[in-house]
């Protein structure tokens, strides 16, 4: 398939631009991209901009971290208005929530003796707001550990010295607020969380409660027994099925495009949106003609957001 619901730019923790994020797509037959930057619209404008010359259909979107029953979730708005007031007002108070976590990180480090981290993760995060990420990039660059992984388990992780929690909104008015831009709601990498089986399916059914929509079949790197454990709580829940790369920067294990193949018995989000169950890969002729068959905002002209 050449469909990808789920990648990161500049405008939130990613190394390339939008416009370097819809380029690359291009080159690897994606016909269908959403951008969905952490608690960001910002690069849409700049996406779609580059979507219309490159000949991909950009579906606007984002990726709000939400707080529910203690634990922070990932939910991912697609096919968002990113006009909407509704959308508006909860990315904006996710923006003054990302800062204040970023000073609180920031002022761990710098408690430890490293404020050049502090700094350089800033510098990285430009004009977005700083995440862990960042201070991972950081950590990196400035030599203190290896990769990326290995900053996340020294010092970034719940219970190490530079965790800081998001106070994030909670799920129910996030959801909400992606319905009130016309936008469907999907949780993200829903086996990230750590959580058993039976929490799994417990938290498939408030999700779908409060107005979710799909669970994402990713990353790609899904074991067969975790495939089914998704497919199975969408069966049961009655949610709909979503995919996406979860794409930071060019690698091997979150390319842009490389995503599990949706099975045969479950309905895909997209098909609510006027677009194919299964989509080949791309050819010249194909960017136009998808963007007058889908019922997705056409990518020239989109706002640049917050």
């Amino acid at each position: 398939m050449s469909i990808d619901l789920h990648c990161h730019s500049v405008a939130s923790d990613g190394v390339l631009t939008p416009a370097a994020v819809v380029a690359r797509a291009a080159e690897r037959g994606v016909r269908f991209l959403a951008l969905s930057d952490h608690d960001s619209i910002a690069g849409l404008a700049e996406a779609g901009a580059a979507a219309a010359l490159h000949g991909v259909t950009l579906i606007p979107g984002v990726e709000i971290s939400v707080l529910h029953a203690g634990r922070t979730l990932h939910v991912l708005g697609l096919n968002v208005n990113p006009d909407a007031p509704a959308l508006a007002a909860a990315l904006a108070e996710q923006a003054r929530l990302r800062h204040a976590r970023g000073e609180a990180m920031a002022e761990r480090f710098q408690r430890a003796g490293m404020a050049a981290i502090a700094e350089h993760a800033w510098a990285l995060a430009g004009v977005g707001s700083v995440g862990r990420m960042h201070f991972a990039r950081a950590l990196v660059e400035l030599g203190h550990v290896r990769n990326e992984e290995a900053a996340f388990r020294r010092w970034l992780k719940p219970g190490r010295p530079a965790h800081v929690a998001g106070g994030w909104i909670e799920l129910e008015p996030a959801v909400a607020a992606i319905r009130a831009a016309g936008g469907t709601a999907v949780l993200a990498h829903p086996l990230r969380y750590g959580l058993s089986h039976t929490k799994f399916m417990r938290l498939a059914d408030t999700f779908r409660a409060v107005g979710g929509e799909g669970l994402e079949l990713g990353p790609a790197r899904l074991a067969r027994a975790e495939i089914d454990a998704i497919v199975g709580a969408c069966g049961r829940h009655g949610l709909g099925l979503s995919v996406g790369s979860d794409f930071h920067a060019p690698g091997p294990l979150a390319e842009l495009g490389n995503v599990v193949a949706l099975p045969e018995r479950l309905p895909a989000v997209w098909e609510a949106w006027g677009l194919p169950r299964q989509i080949a890969p791309a050819t010249a002729a194909d960017g136009a003609a998808d963007a007058r068959a889908a019922r997705v905002p056409e990518a020239p002209g989109l706002p640049l957001g917050l």
